[in-house]
């Protein structure tokens, strides 16, 4: 049990009539989150006159598997508060008028919630509103880096139509700029191996300067949000995603690391404290839905990085 806002000398929280109310077993299960007038964190219970609980000593973490001291947890921040969206909006947003943006990817994409937000904030915000940009969803519902490379004969945005080769698409639809998300499904059940992985991400950067679209590449997120590699993909998932961090470096190829960002997300947010020391995970629900699929704050968090990296390109900043 964890007690919250208590405020020692005001509330009173107490068990039987005397310190023996509890066993010491049970109190060791009690604690208080930042009580009032102590340093914010995690407190032990002791119990006293007349059974009151009161804050003990603070609670520190008991070999945990990272860093979770406030210069780790500040430092893991900066991988993730990154306000894309507002600066792909804002007023000195470096997005042209008549701009066309193609988005590829799998199920992520094709469920176009990362992509309404983007839209959202083209359309409405003070830099860009008066500007026309047009974002056309290319995913693939179930896709792997082939599926977008060589096109697929179902699984298209919307619904589950075709979708035509990743160079055909680009010149079709003349994109100024293209965001390639893609390998959780490699990783997942396609089997795709490592070096076809790769091939695939270099001929879709090829393609893309074949038909002077400047590309995005973002490596994959995560299957299962366990923040401390224990989820059962999260060695094969490191592998692909360094692939990803690989091509774009020996490509010069805007990347944006959706992968760090989100484990360093979750090892500041899926992290629980609890009294005895150690620390608890959930499997799911932090930024996604099923372990996969971003919920409303993942589908956030990946549109301020999409989106950031979109200024880069835009800004031609350092890759």
């Amino acid at each position: 049990m964890t007690i919250f806002g208590f405020k020692p000398g005001q509330d009173i929280v107490s068990f039987g009539q005397n310190d023996k109310g509890l066993t010491t077993s049970q109190l060791a299960r009690i604690g208080f989150r930042s009580p009032a007038g102590l340093p914010e964190g995690l407190y032990t219970a002791t119990i006293g006159a007349g059974g009151r609980l009161a804050p003990g000593s603070i609670v520190k973490a008991v070999d945990p598997p990272f860093d979770v001291s406030p210069a780790a947890i500040a430092a893991r921040s900066k991988q993730y508060q990154v306000p894309g969206l507002a600066k792909l909006s804002g007023l000195e947003s470096p997005l042209k008028d008549g701009l066309t943006i193609a988005f590829f990817g799998d199920s992520i994409t094709w469920q176009n919630a990362y992509l309404s937000q983007i839209d959202k904030a083209i359309k409405s915000g003070e830099g860009t509103k008066a500007r026309s940009a047009k974002l056309i969803n290319r995913g693939i519902n179930g896709g792997g880096v082939l599926s977008l490379r060589d096109g697929s004969k179902e699984g298209g945005f919307p619904g589950n139509s075709p979708q035509e080769p990743f160079d055909k698409l680009i010149a079709a639809d003349k994109a100024d700029l293209a965001v390639v998300f893609i390998g959780i499904n490699d990783v997942w059940w396609r089997n795709t191996t490592s070096e076809v992985f790769e091939e695939g991400l270099r001929d879709l950067v090829t393609a893309a300067a074949a038909s002077k679209t400047k590309l995005v590449l973002a490596t994959m997120t995560l299957r299962g949000e366990l923040p401390h590699g224990r989820n059962s993909d999260d060695p094969k998932i490191e592998h692909f995603s360094e692939i990803t961090r690989k091509v774009a470096a020996d490509t010069k190829t805007t990347l944006v690391d959706l992968r760090r960002a989100y484990v360093a997300y979750l090892q500041n947010h899926n992290a629980q404290l609890r009294v005895d020391g150690s620390l608890y995970f959930k499997p799911s629900g932090v930024l996604t839905y099923d372990g996969v699929h971003p919920n409303q704050t993942g589908n956030t968090l990946f549109a301020n990085m999409i989106s950031d990296g979109l200024v880069r390109v835009l800004s031609n900043a350092p890759q």
